[in-house]
């Protein structure tokens, strides 16, 4: 582990095999000082989640019967299908910045923030002979640089941050080992990671018990934790992503226009359906009749032949047509071929999600153009933004490196959690939901995520908060060669903020 203070000189980490070794000789150490102890507070004195934001309860002001929507309006046509051969208009409403320094919590933190971060460095794996840095190990050395990039702006703003670097190694026994033998983690006022889903319930865990709160910076999984308000869901998940593509064709379609299509034999993309059609019926008003239609590809005929495209279209008026699918890039190019020539003069507009971009590698961009396709993403890198291209170059010159997405949202993050507890000081993550920010890649507008109703049908005054998560998502439009959003986003200047943190030293 090492431990870096930006209220200290930085070290300008012109080699990235310098800055690797580093690491490496660190996590050799038997022992280190990762933070001061003046001015902590043990987890027996910190406050536990207040129960005044458990909820929210849907009640019925006249029976005081909790509303439950288990109404599916939807209108299921079955094709015959097999396996062939082998960046932003955003959906959420706009943050409002909230960073204002009369909502300052009444008390004096003057420590400054202290954060741990779990980032699987594989720093044993590091061979000095080949002098080479593990490709396994680039993700978190790039998310490490982020956040050095993110000290020395927080340093010119006075925010005062102590991060300690735990190399987790992927492994979840690394991890459960770490936490035992460091009895100053419990102290530490945000912890941050792992990368790996695996390792996630053991410093969840510990976030729960000691009442710290922990960032997860990759996971979108829904069911990696129960009943944690204090595990923060950096990525929306995946039932966000589906509700980001229905609002936003409910915004531009009538529901007779919008299509949801997916196979009977993936058991995700039914139950990504499934979000996108709850989404449809808690938007519409109680005595609305409109209707979506669903589309359930079954795979007992042979080839793509049986597919009649131009059954997924309104035969008047535009069409919407929803494929919540990521694993399979045969079934989305053959359906996506099977649209564009069926689809003649038809106005078409296709939603997919990330991986289209991102892992999809043969289907052809004209293909994407032609049916006007959109996809969802957790965020956006332009790299014709002047903003974004300077913050490259300097992250170039200080690291000799390009940087990966890691380093951004390891930048942004820090930068975000700084802040925040710069205003309320240890429990900052009380006041999230009422902390929505801006910036250049993304926004950060958390919500509580509390459990299932129906887990607590016997009881419903009391509604615990699953997790909080992330609920931004953009929705990224193909044109001119790149998915980018519709509209730019407004990004969050640090400079213009200045009168509104306040001095810490």
């Amino acid at each position: 582990m090492t431990s870096v203070q930006n209220h200290q000189q930085q070290s300008n980490g012109n080699n990235p095999l310098n800055l690797f070794g580093l690491l490496l000789t660190l996590s050799l150490l038997q022992s280190c000082v990762i933070f001061k102890s003046a001015g902590t507070t043990s987890s027996s004195d910190k406050p536990d989640f207040p129960s005044e934001l458990e909820g929210p309860k849907h009640i019925d002001p006249n029976t005081g019967e909790v509303i439950v929507n288990q109404q599916l309006d939807i209108t299921i046509d079955t094709i015959q299908f097999t396996e062939g051969s082998s960046n932003s208009q955003v959906i959420v409403s706009d943050a409002t910045e909230v960073f204002d320094p009369s909502i300052k919590d009444p008390k004096d933190f003057n420590s400054g923030m202290k954060i741990a971060c779990f980032l699987p460095f594989h720093a044993s794996e590091f061979n000095r002979m080949d002098n080479r840095i593990p490709q396994k190990s680039l993700d978190a050395l790039h998310y490490h640089n982020g956040i050095l990039m993110a000290l020395e702006e927080l340093k010119s703003k006075n925010i005062l941050v102590d991060v300690s670097f735990i190399d987790t190694e992927a492994k979840p026994s690394i991890v459960q080992q770490k936490i035992n033998s460091n009895s100053r983690l419990k102290n530490v006022d945000l912890l941050i990671g792992p990368f790996k889903k695996a390792c996630i319930p053991a410093i969840a865990d510990f976030a729960k018990s000691n009442k710290i709160p922990m960032l997860s910076p990759k996971s979108v999984s829904e069911d990696v934790v129960q009943e944690n308000p204090y595990y923060l869901q950096n990525n929306p998940s995946i039932k966000s992503h589906c509700e980001a593509l229905m609002a936003h064709a409910l915004e531009r379609y009538k529901p007779e226009q919008i299509v949801l299509v997916g196979r009977s034999s993936e058991a995700i993309e039914l139950k990504m359906m499934s979000y996108c059609a709850d989404y449809f019926n808690d938007w519409k008003a109680a005595n609305d009749t409109s209707f979506i239609k669903e589309y359930i590809i079954t795979n007992d005929t042979l080839g793509y032949e049986a597919v009649v495209a131009a059954d997924l279209m309104h035969s008047e008026l535009p069409s919407a047509i929803i494929i919540p699918s990521f694993n399979d890039e045969n079934f989305v190019y053959q359906l996506l071929n099977k649209i564009r020539i069926e689809k003649a003069e038809r106005e078409i507009t296709v939603y997919g999600l990330p991986q289209w971009n991102t892992r999809f590698t043969s289907i052809d961009p004209s293909m994407f153009k032609s049916l006007n396709v959109h996809i969802t993403s957790s965020y956006f890198i332009d790299l014709f933004n002047p903003e974004i291209r300077e913050w490259r170059q300097a992250y170039y010159n200080k690291f000799k490196l390009i940087p990966a997405d890691e380093a951004f949202t390891g930048y942004t993050s820090t930068l975000y959690f700084a802040k925040l507890f710069s205003i309320h000081g240890p429990n900052f993550h009380f006041m999230l939901e009422n902390q929505p920010d801006v910036n250049f890649i993304t926004k950060y507008r958390f919500e509580k995520i509390n459990v299932p109703l129906l887990q607590y049908q016997d009881d419903f005054s009391y509604m615990p908060v699953e997790r909080f998560e992330n609920k931004f998502v953009h929705i990224l439009q193909y044109e001119d060669q790149f998915f980018r959003p519709e509209e730019s986003e407004v990004e969050l200047n640090l400079d213009d903020q200045e009168i509104l943190v306040p001095d810490r030293n």
